[in-house]
């Protein structure tokens, strides 16, 4: 099976409506979740992952990247992280859990559109 959405997870339902209605008109289909455990079950069946750091629930994002790099079914999906956690070590974290884009909010929608091409583009060539 193709894995064709993007899964966008982000606590905040305005802006995850925002971003998933911008993504869906530049053709990528896009399912959303809140929280770490929605999205723990529909990631095996993304093509890339969209996560924030504070998400609802009781595990983070930070902690959602590293259950999702430690599942062989996910463990290659290109993860890129949305927050408006914007410290260096809130980076440093995302990055040692293995994300493989970084963005800070506020983040313009094309911005986000031109990461995930790109991660996809890099994954393709693997």
């Amino acid at each position: 099976m193709a894995r064709t959405a993007v899964l966008l997870v982000q606590p905040d339902k305005d802006q995850q409506a925002m971003y998933a209605e911008y993504l869906e008109h530049y053709g990528l289909p896009t399912v959303t979740a809140s929280n770490a455990d929605d999205a723990v079950a529909f990631a095996p069946t993304a093509a890339v992952i969209v996560t924030g750091i504070l998400l609802g629930g009781r595990v983070d994002g930070i902690e959602l990247i590293r259950r999702l790099r430690t599942d062989d079914r996910t463990k290659r999906t290109p993860i890129i992280v949305l927050t408006a956690c914007v410290l260096h070590s809130d980076y440093e974290a995302a990055v040692a859990a293995g994300c493989d884009a970084f963005l800070r909010k506020p983040c313009a929608p094309d911005e986000l559109l031109r990461q995930i091409r790109r991660v996809q583009d890099h994954m393709t060539r693997w």
